[in-house]
């Protein structure tokens, strides 16, 4: 059995539908309440034709989508360069286990981010949160796979809370 050959660009319009599917199929994934779900393609064509700090690429084999990766950039970090987050990183269920499609993924962030921070001495660095430490498969991958390190913790404020916060803001 070969393996497969892949694309990996930064996406364009045409790959927004795609895309919002392979972004329902990662929510599924991490057991989301899928009542909450609310990307919508016009979202997704409007990040894909901003000119904001976040990139996203979709992977294809051939002509179908096979996967996608949306990633941000982070001005500056303790170290004193830029860094990438990995906002979400989706690989169709056919291309997981041995295609290396994952890791071509994440290979794109980290060039990314040594283009961000215009220093390939080592001090570049990729970051991503994962809300799935039930999923052994997934963890393994990004520590043995990738080469990551769990690193600090995890914490999130959403809805209500982040409105009744900024209210508390004192600038205009």
């Amino acid at each position: 059995m070969t393996k497969p050959s892949f694309t990996i660009r930064p996406a364009e319009t045409d790959d927004a539908h795609e895309i919002l599917d392979m972004q329902r199929s990662l929510a599924n994934y991490c057991d989301y309440d899928m009542s909450k779900f609310g990307i919508e393609l016009e979202t997704i064509r409007g990040l894909i034709t901003s000119e904001s700090q976040s990139r996203l690429f979709i992977a294809r084999e051939d002509y179908r989508s096979a996967g996608m990766m949306l990633c941000h950039r982070i001005p500056l970090a303790w170290s004193g360069v830029s860094g990438v987050y990995i906002e979400d990183l989706f690989v169709r269920q056919q291309y997981r286990n041995s295609s290396g499609l994952g890791k071509l993924l994440v290979a794109e962030a980290c060039k990314l981010a040594v283009d961000f921070a215009c220093d390939d001495s080592g001090r570049a660095y990729v970051r991503l949160d994962t809300s799935i430490d039930h999923n052994d498969p997934t963890l393994g991958f990004y520590e043995h796979g990738v080469g990551m390190e769990a690193h600090n913790y995890n914490f999130r404020l959403a809805g209500a809370a982040v409105v009744e916060l900024a209210a508390r803001a004192t600038t205009d």
